[in-house]
């Protein structure tokens, strides 16, 4: 997907700065440092949309990238070992949960998985909650 018109929209560092839904949704979630970050900007043919880094953690939030009026990719928190305070990890989880469950213009999460180890327990885990949650 080539998208010239692809743009950073809105960072929410919690529940309340989530912003209003503007177009059907697509989740990009795993863990930290397997390449959420690369695949959103090979899939909108932008080198530099999302940023990238070697350090795993370096997403700290929701990043809401808007493709047009047609949808948004939002790039989560990578889960597992990150370089940030236990508390600022723990304070993902109830972002990336309400988000998950109540984000009603959510179209679909992608897991993204380390190929070299295959899904791990954290993968189980997200697919059985998502499962869950329909």
């Amino acid at each position: 997907m080539k998208a010239e018109n692809a743009e950073f929209w809105a960072a929410a560092r919690n529940v309340a700065e989530i912003p209003r839904p503007r177009a059907p949704e697509i989740a990009v979630a795993g863990r930290s440092n397997v390449g959420k970050s690369t695949l959103i900007n090979r899939l909108t043919g932008r080198k530099r949309l999302a940023r990238t880094s070697a350090t795993p953690g370096c997403t700290r939030g929701l990043i809401f990238y808007a493709i047009g009026e047609r949808m948004v990719l939002v790039d989560l928190p990578g889960y597992g070992w990150a370089r940030r305070s236990v508390a600022e990890r723990e304070a993902w989880k109830p972002l990336v949960e309400g988000y998950l469950s109540k984000r009603r213009v959510l179209a679909g999460v992608l897991v993204l998985a380390d190929i070299r180890r295959g899904p791990q327990e954290e993968e189980l885990q997200l697919a059985e909650y998502l499962d869950a949650h329909d």
